[in-house]
């Protein structure tokens, strides 16, 4: 659980950030993510204020959605029902052990300690910098991500494949791309494909690149 004042700009940023990661490492059924605030002050008759605009944009700038995520509170109720409370600055920690009458079971953090930074994340509501927001986010969720990772016992070698021949029809590497493409899927997302080789039907093999994980194959 991301934490922050508002649940408007630093934790909804944290959460989606969090959520490409962990999909981007295969890890998606392993996680429960979400965002909520220490106040009520973007909540209104129960109901709470989405995304704010900037916030929003600076997501999309790099590809996330946030689409339907609106502010929501924290609540003592939900101590139980997660690993981690993350806050983005000091008086969220403080927040929150008052929320949850202190912390028994150890769950609460800064988020930038998992980076090795005993600092705060900027409230861009009034610095007006979210590209900086956004990486100091982007930094502690690589670094938290890599920690959770330790404690499920992922590993974070890569898989690499070796194609080694001629690019000629009879060779079939559509088949190799369609198979490594089910294998990144279901084993390891960080694996990777090398194929090597020559031939006539070399170029077109970049166009069918694209068609399945670009990032994860190279010709050579």
């Amino acid at each position: 659980m991301f934490v922050c004042h508002g649940n408007i700009c630093r934790s909804p940023m944290a959460e989606f950030i969090m959520k490409k990661l962990v999909a981007e490492a295969g890890l998606q059924d392993e996680f429960v993510i979400a965002s909520s605030a220490t106040s009520t002050e973007e909540i209104w008759n129960g109901i709470g204020n989405p995304v704010y605009p900037p916030a929003k944009a600076e997501l999309k700038k790099h590809g996330i959605s946030c689409a339907g995520k609106t502010a929501v509170q924290l609540k003592r109720e939900d101590y139980p029902n997660y690993d981690y409370f993350i806050g983005m600055d000091a008086a969220n920690i403080r927040n929150m052990q008052q929320i949850f009458q202190q912390d028994p079971d150890g769950k609460i953090y800064r988020l930038l300690t998992f980076a090795g930074r005993q600092a705060d994340i900027a409230d861009p509501w009034y610095t007006g910098d979210f590209d900086v927001t956004y990486n100091d986010v982007l930094e502690g969720c690589i670094a938290l991500l890599k920690e959770i990772k330790k404690e499920l016992k992922v590993s974070e070698e890569q898989d690499i494949f070796v194609s080694v021949a001629r690019f000629c029809k009879v060779k079939n590497h559509e088949k190799i791309l369609s198979v490594f493409k089910e294998y990144l899927r279901a084993f390891n997302p960080r694996a990777v494909l090398l194929l090597v080789g020559d031939g006539e039907r070399r170029k077109s093999r970049w166009n069918c690149l694209r068609r399945y994980c670009w990032s994860c194959m190279r010709i050579w």
